[in-house]
């Protein structure tokens, strides 16, 4: 996928300014395909918030969900560019989703999100097709820059 560049670069120095403003409408985002659609999938309400607040933000185009099957239908539209997932939801986990993903949108990147920071769990998600995972709490300009570089 070639680079995309952001259209608002306002959290390069200090993600957590600015959370609460978007700065797009989401009907002039839908005409604009240059600009890269995410989707969020977390059953934390907390989480799918700061993450929605954190990438529409940053001018991405963003959709959140809080379970697998869900996205699963949101990725059969084919209007994601790229996924970021929790590992532990409810019905299909997150490792699952991310090796349906491989099958059905291997050109769609993921990262997984995980409470829980072991070697297996790594290892599982990057061997199911993630390029990269990221541990909460996390940092939310870690998350920007991962997100960025699955999109190059």
């Amino acid at each position: 996928m070639p680079s995309v560049e952001l259209a608002d670069d306002r959290l390069a120095s200090d993600p957590s300014k600015n959370l609460g403003e978007s700065t797009r409408s989401t009907e002039s985002e839908s005409s604009n395909s240059l600009i890269p659609n995410i989707l969020v999938v977390d059953d934390d309400p907390l989480i799918r918030s700061q993450l929605s607040r954190l990438y529409e933000a940053s001018g991405y185009i963003v959709e959140a969900v809080a379970c697998a099957e869900d996205a699963l239908v949101h990725l059969a539209q084919g209007k994601t560019d790229f996924v970021i997932t929790d590992i532990k939801l409810p019905g299909l986990g997150g490792a699952e989703l991310i090796a349906t993903m491989q099958e059905n949108h291997p050109d769609v990147p993921v990262i997984a999100i995980t409470g829980y920071l072991d070697i297996e769990t790594a290892v599982k998600v990057l061997k199911c097709g993630a390029v990269d995972f990221v541990v909460k709490p996390f940092d939310l300009a870690a998350v920007l820059e991962a997100t960025r570089a699955a999109l190059e």
